[in-house]
């Protein structure tokens, strides 16, 4: 039991300890080629990021965290699903209430009028990385530690190549952060889905 649980502690500690330290790597790189303006954006972004994983899914990380143990496979498949379509529903929805009202919010934000074109990579950025984080959280309570490895690494892995890309051709700017984010959350989501698939066979 004390084995098990040191060696899920190191499995699951070295992939975010590189998270970290990539991105402590990255920071110099996007205040310098961001800017202190934009890369304040992305701060205010990040941490609305935060916020809106927290409030719009209704905790049903939790529940996912709750059931998905104790269940059997095709319950698993029951919940997983479920989880997965209302976490898109979810914000497909709010999407499109923000879009419609964008110019209120970015003026009542006090936020810069510029950046009102990122709308829409901002929104799909919010909504990968939510559907990336439920399937680590699923990777993470039915034991499958090495897919949940291979998820963080994909998305780390491919924000800093991409990263690298476009400081290579001098054209990293806020279009190209939020870019990199979706690709790379794209990448995790493609390496879940097919972990899931492996696992499941199928999703509802």
């Amino acid at each position: 039991m004390i084995s098990r649980f040191v060696k899920d502690g190191i499995v699951y500690a070295i992939p975010m300890f590189l998270a970290k330290s990539i991105g402590l790597l990255l920071l110099p790189i996007y205040t310098r080629h961001l800017g202190l303006v934009d890369f304040g954006f992305v701060e205010f972004i990040a941490a609305t990021s935060t916020i809106l994983l927290l409030i719009l899914p209704l905790e049903i990380n939790q529940a996912v965290a709750r059931f998905l143990p104790e269940s059997n496979n095709n319950r698993q498949i029951l919940i997983i699903s479920s989880a997965l379509w209302f976490i898109v529903t979810v914000f497909c929805i709010f999407g499109v209430i923000a879009y419609l009202f964008r110019y209120q919010i970015f003026e009542f934000l006090n936020l810069s009028k510029k950046n009102i074109d990122f709308f829409p990579l901002i929104f799909a950025s919010f909504l990968i990385t939510a559907v990336v984080n439920l399937i680590q959280l699923q990777c993470r309570f039915t034991n499958q530690s090495i897919a949940n490895i291979c998820i963080n690494l994909g998305v780390v892995l491919t924000n800093l190549s991409l990263v690298f890309y476009f400081t290579k051709i001098s054209r990293l700017g806020l279009e190209q952060y939020f870019q990199s984010q979706i690709l790379s959350g794209l990448v995790g989501t493609f390496l879940g889905i097919v972990f899931l698939l492996r696992k499941y066979g199928y999703l509802y």
